[in-house]
This record gives C-alpha cells, sequence and structure tokens, in this order.
C-alpha cells in the first residue's frame, strides 16, 4: 500500500519542486482560444481523474508561497498546508478550495476572461491537469503576480 503524504510528511526542510517549462502566453490573442484549450485539458482531465490520488502543490505571489500536500480520497477531499521558506512553518489542516485540480482550472479560467499582461502554463502530459500557471494581471500593479504548480499526482 502507498505511503501517503498526509499522513507520512513531518519534515520540516520545504518540499522540493521541478523547474517547469511553460508556454509563454500572449496577451494580445483571443482569450477564447485560451479559454477553449483550457476546456479541452479540463476534459481529458475529467475523464482520467483517479478515484483517489494524491500531489504536492506550492501558490503564491509577490509576497510569498504556501506548500500544500493533497490528497483527494474518492471525492473527498483532505489537504495540509505551510507557509514556505527557508525555515518553513508546521504544517496545517487547510481548505481544498483553491488547491484542488478543479479549482486550479477555475482560478486559471478566471485570470484568462479577466485579461493579463503576461502568463505561461504548462499542462500535466499524463494527466491533462494544469501542472504551473504564472499571471500578472492586466491592468494591476507590478506586485500582483501569483503563480501555482502542482507536482508528482500519484493515484492511490
Amino acid at each position: 500500500m502507498a505511503q501517503l503524504l498526509l499522513v507520512s510528511c513531518t519534515s520540516r526542510e520545504p518540499l522540493v519542486f521541478a523547474e517547469p517549462n511553460p508556454i509563454r502566453l500572449d496577451p494580445t490573442a483571443d482569450r477564447s482560444v485560451y479559454l477553449a484549450k483550457l476546456g479541452e485539458m479540463n476534459s481529458l482531465w475529467q475523464s482520467k481523474e483517479p478515484e483517489s490520488y494524491e500531489y504536492k502543490a506550492i501558490r503564491g505571489g509577490s509576497f510569498g508561497y504556501s506548500e500544500y500536500l493533497v490528497r483527494v480520497d474518492k471525492g473527498r477531499c483532505f489537504a495540509k498546508s505551510r507557509y514556505g521558506s527557508e525555515e518553513p512553518g508546521r504544517w496545517k489542516k487547510a481548505d481544498c478550495s483553491n488547491i484542488s485540480v478543479a479549482g486550479l482550472f477555475e482560478d486559471t479560467a478566471t485570470q484568462f476572461e479577466r485579461g493579463f499582461n503576461g502568463a505561461e502554463i504548462e499542462f500535466d502530459q499524463v494527466w491533462g491537469f494544469v501542472s504551473y500557471f504564472y499571471s500578472e494581471p492586466a491592468g494591476e500593479i507590478s506586485d500582483q503576480s501569483w503563480y501555482f504548480q502542482v507536482i508528482d499526482l500519484v493515484p492511490l
């Protein structure tokens, strides 16, 4: 039986994330093209989504980031998070709404709809979910950029 991240991870070491290889998006392009591709990849994810799985994620912006350990078991999501830094804090229970795969698809679509000055995206080649997204929102001051990355999605 696979060892569960949520049970086994008590380390105070930062999580290790791979360097993404994203596609840079053109802010002047027709956003409906990006939304259509996102919808296509979301459909792929929904067709392949395992019944139970876990993954690591990071979500942040100009002023810091949080690390997440997420487990989905038969549709129920469980997560814990900690503020990331050279000396990460303790793990604590977290809400799944902004770090679930569905929530990340929604946040990405919302950003496409609102527009952006710059953005990068990468999809997982096996499962189809958004594995990396970075955005500089349109009309915002430069310190409002945000990103997320999902790694090591493992079916249980």
